[in-house]
């Protein structure tokens, strides 16, 4: 089972000094997929922020192709994993992960929600949260939403 996941809320990954800031924290921590949201990535700028990353035997995938910018990229190394994707949306991406240690699979979730929309736009998840069954179900679609108290 691939065992070293994690995700990073960016605020923005176009400039070489954020790329090396992920590279380094990628590398310190072993880690073998990654979820980078609000990467705010311009699709001009694509492939040279991949190639800025210097993750030899990485690969990544996006939802850029849902909105002006790719608000989430995910990336794998692809001596210990590969990822196919489900589904994607403008605020979320929904990838299979398949361990190539022992073949073991886990479905992940990368989900990138704009704090204004929070309370007053429900974000539309396939098959809603009520577990790993109907959440992936695209037959059913549920409202999700979470309202948040801003202290300030």
């Amino acid at each position: 089972m691939v065992k070293t996941i994690a995700a990073w809320n960016l605020r923005g990954l176009n400039t070489p000094k954020k790329q090396k800031l992920v590279q380094q924290w990628i590398s310190k921590n072993s880690l073998n997929i990654v979820g980078l949201l609000e990467t705010r990535i311009r699709p001009a700028n694509m492939e040279a922020v991949k190639f800025g990353l210097g993750l030899a035997n990485w690969k990544f995938i996006s939802n850029a192709h849902m909105a002006p910018l790719c608000r989430i990229l995910v990336g794998w190394n692809t001596e210990r994993a590969d990822i196919s994707m489900v589904h994607s949306a403008s605020q979320w991406l929904t990838c299979d992960a398949l361990s190539l240690g022992d073949g073991s699979t886990v479905r992940i979730t990368c989900l990138w929600v704009e704090y204004p929309n929070l309370s007053l736009q429900p974000v539309e998840l396939p098959g809603g949260a009520e577990g790993v069954e109907q959440f992936y179900s695209l037959d059913h679609p549920r409202r999700f939403q979470r309202h948040f108290k801003h202290k300030g």
